[in-house]
C-alpha cells in the first residue's frame, strides 16, 4: 500500500520515468503471463536458499504470504500475472529499504511499471519466453520483495542496528 509520501531521490529517479511513458504507443503486454496451474516455484525458491528444513519451511510460508499479499494488491488493476508489475515491487521495496525512506507514491510507482512494460515490450525476445520463466521471475521479484521487507521491518521495530546495515 502507497502511503503517499515519498523522498526526493526517489521520485527523481522514477519521475525520470514519466517522459518515456507519456508517449502513446500501445503495448505488447509481453509482461503478462498465463499461469501454470500447481506449480512449485515458491518451494523451489525457498529451497534454494535456505539452509536447513525449518528454514526452507519458513521462506515457503513468508514467499506465500508475499505473494498473497501483492495478489491482492495488483488484481484490481489487472497486473497479477504481470512480471513488470512485480519488478516494480522489487525495486520500490528494495529502494525504500536501502534507502531507509517512506515508499515511493502511486504516482511514481505507476510511471515505474509503465516505463519497464514499455522496455519488456521493446525487447522483441520477450515475446518467446515461456509462460512458465515469466511466472517463476515473476515469483522470484515477489519472493525477495517480501524477504527484504520482512527482514527490514524486523529490523526496525527490534532496533537491531547490525541487522538494518544488512538491509
Amino acid at each position: 500500500k502507497q502511503n503517499g509520501s515519498s523522498t526526493s531521490s526517489s521520485n527523481t529517479n522514477l519521475k525520470s520515468s514519466q517522459s518515456v511513458t507519456s508517449k502513446s504507443v500501445p503495448l505488447k503486454n509481453y509482461a503478462y503471463f498465463q499461469p501454470v496451474a500447481q506449480n512449485k516455484n515458491l518451494q523451489i525458491i525457498a529451497d534454494t536458499i535456505g539452509t536447513n528444513t525449518q528454514e526452507k519451511e519458513l521462506l515457503k510460508q513468508l514467499f506465500t504470504a508475499a505473494k498473497n499479499g501483492f495478489d491482492d494488491e495488483v488484481k484490481l488493476k489487472g497486473r497479477k500475472y504481470n512480471f513488470a508489475a512485480s519488478m516494480t515491487f522489487f525495486i520500490a521495496s528494495t529502494l525504500t529499504v536501502y534507502h531507509d525512506a517512506p515508499e515511493p507514491t502511486d504516482e511514481a510507482t505507476e510511471n515505474l511499471f509503465k516505463a519497464l512494460s514499455q522496455m519488456i515490450d521493446e525487447t522483441p525476445d520477450m515475446a518467446s519466453v515461456p509462460n512458465k520463466d515469466k511466472q517463476f521471475l515473476h515469483d522470484t521479484f515477489i519472493s525477495f520483495s517480501g524477504l527484504v521487507l520482512a527482514g527490514y521491518m524486523e529490523a526496525k521495530q527490534s532496533n537491531d542496528k547490525n541487522s538494518l546495515k544488512v538491509y
